[in-house]
């Protein structure tokens, strides 16, 4: 998703959902701190001194920083157990779905159902040899058949495992915990699916004209997916159509971002980050609030060009801007509309004295 269109989804999601805190974001400084802009290594840049929301299923932008940060340490934890000779599967979990089925209670009982995977005679743990942990990452869809909550969760093992027996275990408590949980019964095909990670790899093609991207990325990138397909639409894409005038859409967005709220996006098992060498994790919040020091700062704005940028919904062009073309290229862009602001004053006071 570009840094422009992230901002316009942005407002509007600021539109669906009035008064949600996505409305503030990246718009008023904090207090007693300049706004700037900051550029990375890679020639990325991002604003410094602004609020935040840190809201990965409202805000597209707070959901692009938050899931980029997310998706590079997954990504490191799954090499760093790799290259010790460990193994990776991914799994997804479903169930069964009906178009009149409220994205609240699905989501409910598809998270209550996998917490039991782990707890009770259903517990899966002892089943599952050389297994030492997982993260697990919530994703939602809404299509013909109304909404489709799943999880995929990447699974860590000592060594090499076999998939059938994996898929097998997985399955027949799966398959039971569904059925209590009054959602009907499921298939092995449709309600549990097992892959090694070439496979998965393979699997995230279907987001079409977006890169293959890796394991991790399945997990961490899945509420950014802006593809139409016949699995349904993403809440983003949701988001969008809701941009373009679609209000069944901004409807449904909202009925999602309420459903979620307060959700993990990932989370990792217990014990996991420590044995993998990781520091302790962050919050959406702080990760969407990060500001690295060593980043270069490139220049920081007066107050009255602050809300010139805000007036204008400038602050994705000013991004790219200065990502391509450094901070004398946002002061140009920045006279430019000075000039603009200037003209429309001008005419709008000759206006004022003629109709006098």
């Amino acid at each position: 998703m570009s840094r422009i269109r992230c901002f316009e989804l942005q407002r509007a999601a600021s539109k669906a959902l009035p008064g949600h805190r996505v409305g503030q974001c990246l718009r008023r400084p904090l207090p007693e701190r300049s706004v700037g802009i900051r550029q990375r290594e890679d020639r990325s840049t991002y604003y410094q001194g602004l609020r935040t929301c840190g809201s990965v299923w409202a805000c597209p932008v707070c959901a692009s920083k938050v899931s980029e940060r997310r998706r590079s340490e997954l990504r490191g934890a799954v090499d760093i157990h790799q290259a010790f000779g460990g193994s990776v599967v991914l799994a997804t979990f479903t169930l069964p779905h009906q178009a009149p089925d409220r994205a609240f209670g699905l989501v409910d009982d598809l998270l209550d159902c996998y917490r039991r995977l782990w707890s009770g005679r259903d517990r899966v743990t002892p089943h599952l040899a050389g297994y030492v942990g997982s993260v697990r990452a919530l994703e939602v869809t809404h299509g013909e058949h109304g909404w489709h909550p799943h999880l995929h969760v990447l699974f860590f093992f000592e060594d090499e495992v076999n998939l059938g027996e994996v898929l097998f275990h997985l399955y027949t408590r799966w398959a039971r915990l569904i059925e209590a949980a009054g959602r009907g019964t499921i298939s092995p095909r449709h309600g549990v699916t097992v892959q090694g990670g070439e496979a998965a790899a393979d699997y995230v093609a279907k987001w079409g004209h977006e890169p293959r991207w890796t394991i991790a990325e399945e997990l961490t990138k899945a509420n950014v997916k802006q593809a139409r397909s016949s699995a349904g639409r993403s809440p983003f894409a949701l988001l969008a159509d809701f941009a373009g005038g679609d209000q069944g859409a901004g409807t449904l967005f909202r009925e999602f971002v309420d459903a979620f709220k307060g959700r993990s996006q990932l989370r990792w098992s217990r014990s996991l980050r420590k044995r993998l060498g990781l520091s302790v994790e962050k919050s959406d919040e702080e990760l969407a609030a990060t500001v690295d020091a060593l980043d270069e700062l490139l220049g920081s704005f007066h107050e009255n060009d602050w809300k010139l940028i805000a007036r204008h919904e400038l602050r994705g062009a000013v991004l790219e801007v200065a990502r391509l073309d450094g901070w004398a290229g946002v002061l140009a862009l920045l006279e430019l509309f000075k000039r603009v602001d200037t003209t429309d004053g001008f005419c709008r006071a000759e206006l004022e004295g003629s109709s006098g």
